[in-house]
């Protein structure tokens, strides 16, 4: 499970921005595509959202759709848009707003099948439409991935619980294996 250590040190490595996707709103490409949630959920590790509420973080603009997500949880924001926006929001919290691992490592997901360890992409996103390179963000993604595979729970949890519109990549999926 993550832990408020564990979570603390991932919430360092992705501070939850790419600079493309500024370049791409900025440029008419993108309209935030990956914040519409009409067909989609985002997933919290199993402990994440317990450590990100023992942080400090106001997880008030998630709407829990499965408390117990395959030992994790599965959610929406509220305002069914960007998770961290204060559009919507009927008061401010003086808390930070907290923005899950699963957006942070956007476009990039995990899955478990078998003994492998998949890096899936996800569809809603201009810059794999696109076919653009985040090669820093990837390397980034897949290192968290790795350091996540000691923990039973998660893996279960990657192993059972599936994103929508994710597609896996050839090139990435072939270069992570794990330890029976």
């Amino acid at each position: 499970m993550i832990d408020t250590l564990k979570l603390s040190e991932i919430l360092r490595s992705f501070d939850g921005k790419l600079s493309l996707c500024q370049e791409l709103v900025s440029s008419g490409l993108c309209n935030w595509d990956c914040c519409t949630y009409t067909d989609s959920f985002l997933l919290f590790l199993p402990g994440e959202w317990e450590s990100a509420a023992a942080l400090g973080f106001d997880l008030d603009q998630y709407e829990v759709l499965d408390e117990n997500y395959f030992g994790g949880k599965k959610a929406v924001p509220k305002s069914k848009g960007c998770c961290v926006s204060t559009h919507g929001a009927k008061q401010e919290s003086d808390r930070p707003k907290y923005k899950s691992i699963d957006c942070r490592v956007f476009p990039f997901w995990f899955e478990v099948q078998g003994s492998r360890l998949k890096i899936i992409k996800g569809n809603s996103c201009p810059l794999v439409r696109l076919g653009r390179e985040i090669p820093e963000h990837q390397n980034r993604a897949q290192i968290l991935a790795h350091s996540l595979m000691d923990d039973a729970d998660i893996v279960t949890f990657l192993q059972n619980a599936k994103m929508i519109n994710y597609v896996e990549e050839p090139a990435i999926q072939a270069m992570s294996v794990l330890s029976q």
